[in-house]
């Protein structure tokens, strides 16, 4: 099977289990926005990925061998209205973030997938909780997975 499928796969299940205070159900793949009463809930789009090696630097030869790819999905977590005053909405998102984050990276079935060729990467995190955005508390947070793309395996 498909290597990024496996892994998009799995990230899924490893987000549905990161946060212990959100349902596995409150989770969405491939998703827009979440209505009011679909909140909290967390969000991962599959988004993109790009080969590491281009195909312009590879010999002909070397057509069907295995190559890395860098996929960079994006995971979003969106918080109950707390407004207007967002009482402790900053301790909410960063220990939201923390358990995002721990949950990917230490996840082995995820590393496996990468084999030891890849990795398992935490990009960074985007917020809207800055002057003159919404201030909801609603975060994006990105992840980059380099792992073999091998021909026989798709």
């Amino acid at each position: 099977m498909d290597r990024r499928k496996l892994i998009l796969s799995r990230l899924f299940v490893v987000l549905q289990g990161s946060i212990t205070s959100l349902a596995a159900a409150s989770w969405h793949r491939n998703r827009g926005d979440l209505d009011l009463d679909q909140r909290p809930g967390g969000i991962l789009l599959d988004a993109d990925e790009t080969a590491v090696i281009s195909m312009s630097e590879r010999k002909p030869s070397a057509m069907a061998s295995p190559n890395l790819v860098s996929m960079s999905p994006e995971v979003y977590y969106v918080p109950s209205d707390k407004k207007p005053k967002n009482t402790d909405i900053g301790d909410l998102v960063n220990d939201t973030r923390t358990s995002i984050v721990k949950a990917v990276l230490i996840d082995e079935e995820l590393r496996e997938l990468v084999s030891t060729n890849g990795t398992v990467r935490y990009d960074g995190l985007v917020s809207d909780l800055a002057k003159g955005r919404d201030m909801a508390g609603e975060l994006g947070i990105g992840f980059t997975f380099i792992y073999p793309l091998i021909p026989s395996e798709l």
